[in-house]
């Protein structure tokens, strides 16, 4: 019925009609592709066109909204938009001086150049350049809903400052600190939902205001019951981007999201995105953690990219909870054609992270891998490879190919890729010496390329501790003893039936164990795989706990672990005394 009301203008139609036909146009939540085709949809936008410069400040914010609704990227009809634009800024220089814009208002200003970014639109520098001054010049007079925008809009249209011989990178810059200084000084007239959104967008562009950042945490924390769960995951997101390691926050935020009535609404993508916020911050709550396990177990997100976010932020933390992951993983690896290059390698990566050996799920992964084996990078490629051997599971099709793609390539650049690299070439001459023996001579270079330690021991207080404990014990133990590429903290020995083995002891710290479920994680599970490979016995302490005992009751518990596994294998330790056990 709009498209039908724009048909029937004629010359004399007021241009407040036309503008008002626009906007009903836009509220269908229709795109311009689709009116693209209709000649009264295209009529009205031309007659629009044409009589640009006859519209007032509100009626150019409208048609900007309007435009922004329709998703209309045409440049034609921007340009006349950003002409009309500095026609009604710019007036007069006298004008201008006695009031500081002339036909639009600060915030018309900022309300546009938001629409415009939303929709795609470009806009020159130069042009850029001229609105920032003027927003630069009137900033102290700008509320929170101004100032949201006009950061949106310097993300949006691309104008983030990166270069500092660029001028609208310059008056960016300045424009973003005046908005910092500018949101301190008023953070107490900010609305709770405004200061989330500010955070936000300061987030977005990679800008850390950092005098503000605590004060706007705090009046936040204070009032987290009236937000929504898309301003918690996105207040979460913002706190992760700044590292701000406040575990107050995360209790605060853990509570309110648990309590029965918003734990069962809660909606699956915030729920993600709080999750993944925790495993940037690194900052564990063990209750919160237990409790979106118990929710994945059950049902898994419905869309792809929530479940690989899940999977990924439960494996970076360090939670090893095999129904919640392999339900995850189940549901990831139904819709792995579908995933992108990166969710296939995080996805594998977050299993064997954590040594879930889900042999279906690793096989589909490996499947659609292979299809898109040249739209992996580097990173991608050793991340698989390295999910694989941490979980144990070989696919010949897969690593054959993901090690040819490697030597095709360059060298890897990080430090850590080349010790994920050397884990797995380690875990192949160890656990498939068949495979190592018909590859080719190019990947056999590789292997022995990448055979060096990648797991040291460094020196610290537990190790001394734990020599002390072996002098009282008096065993003839060794102190850092090493195995291959692994270091172990301490090596005994005992004779069983079955002749004299080695036993490694290690203390492992809280890292390397699951929090949830309290049992070590991948690296540590692959290393005692290894190591009873080589014909070499392992043990595991909590370095937390075992360090907190006096020196009389570590050798104590100490003794205590290696005797109740000696005593599993039916064999005697030697040079332990009698009379000391």
């Amino acid at each position: 019925s709009t498209l039908h009301s724009a048909g029937t203008h004629s010359p004399d139609t007021k241009l407040s009609v036309r503008v008002f036909h626009l906007q009903e146009v836009s509220l269908c939540g229709v795109a311009d592709a689709q009116l693209a085709g209709d000649f009264r949809y295209t009529a009205l936008l031309e007659d629009i066109e044409a009589h640009m410069d006859r519209l007032s400040g509100p009626q150019l914010v409208a048609v900007a909204i309007s435009l922004m609704r329709l998703r209309k990227r045409a440049t034609p009809l921007w340009s006349k938009l950003w002409l009309c634009m500095e026609t009604q800024t710019f007036k007069s220089r006298a004008f201008e001086s006695r009031i500081g814009t002339g036909g639009l208002s600060h915030a018309q200003i900022c309300c546009i150049l938001h629409a415009a970014g939303r929709a795609g639109a470009r806009i020159s520098d130069y042009r850029m350049t001229r609105f920032l001054k003027v927003l630069l010049r009137w900033a102290g007079s700008m509320g929170e809903q101004e100032l949201i925008w006009a950061l949106s809009a310097i993300r949006h249209l691309r104008k983030r400052p990166k270069y500092e011989n660029l001028a609208v990178h310059q008056v960016a810059a300045k424009f973003m600190r005046s908005a910092a200084f500018l949101f301190n000084q008023k953070l107490h007239f900010y609305s709770i939902p405004g200061i989330v959104r500010t955070l936000s967008e300061f987030c977005m562009l990679d800008a850390v205001p950092e005098k503000v950042v605590f004060r706007a945490g705090n009046r936040v924390m204070c009032n987290i019951d009236s937000l929504s769960d898309q301003e918690i995951a996105s207040f979460m997101l913002a706190l992760a981007k700044f590292e701000v390691r406040c575990k107050r926050y995360l209790k605060t935020v853990c509570k309110t999201l648990l309590c029965t009535s918003r734990w069962v609404t809660i909606d699956e993508t915030a729920l993600c995105d709080v999750l993944y916020a925790n495993s940037k911050l690194r900052v564990t709550e063990p209750k919160w953690l237990e409790g979106c396990c118990q929710r994945f177990e059950v049902k898994a997100p419905h869309a792809s990219r929530d479940s690989v976010l899940a999977l990924h932020s439960l494996a970076k933390v360090g939670v090893r909870h095999e129904a919640a992951l392999n339900s995850l993983a189940n549901f990831v690896a139904q819709r792995s054609d579908s995933l992108s290059c990166s969710e296939l390698a995080s996805s594998a990566f977050a299993l064997g992270r954590v040594g879930i050996r889900n042999e279906d799920a690793m096989a589909r992964f490996a499947s659609a891998s292979l299809e898109r084996m040249p739209g992996f990078n580097t990173r991608s490629i050793v991340h698989m490879l390295d999910g694989f051997a941490l979980a144990g599971v070989f696919d010949h099709a897969f690593i054959g190919e993901a090690l040819r793609e490697l030597v095709r390539r360059s060298e890897p650049d990080s430090v850590s890729r080349s010790n994920q690299l050397s884990r797995v070439m380690f875990c192949l001459a160890l656990e498939f010496p068949d495979f190592v023996a018909q590859a080719s001579r190019p990947v056999q270079v590789m292997l022995e390329q990448y055979q060096k330690p990648f797991q040291g021991s460094e020196e610290s207080d537990h190790v001394e501790m734990l020599r002390d404990a072996l002098d009282e014990l008096r065993l003839n133990g060794t102190v850092g003893a090493s195995k291959g590429p692994y270091v172990f903290d301490a090596r005994v020995f005992y004779r069983g039936s079955f002749g004299r083995r080695r036993l490694g002891l290690d203390l492992i710290s809280d890292r390397q164990i699951c929090q949830v479920t309290r049992v070590p994680l991948g690296a540590t599970r692959l290393k005692r795989r290894h190591a009873r490979a080589m014909g070499w016995d392992t043990i595991v302490l909590r370095r937390k706990d075992w360090v907190k005992l006096n020196s009389s009751n570590r050798a104590a518990a100490l003794k205590q672990a290696l005797v109740a596994h000696v005593t599993r294998r039916s064999g005697v330790l030697e040079e332990l005394k009698e009379d000391n056990l």
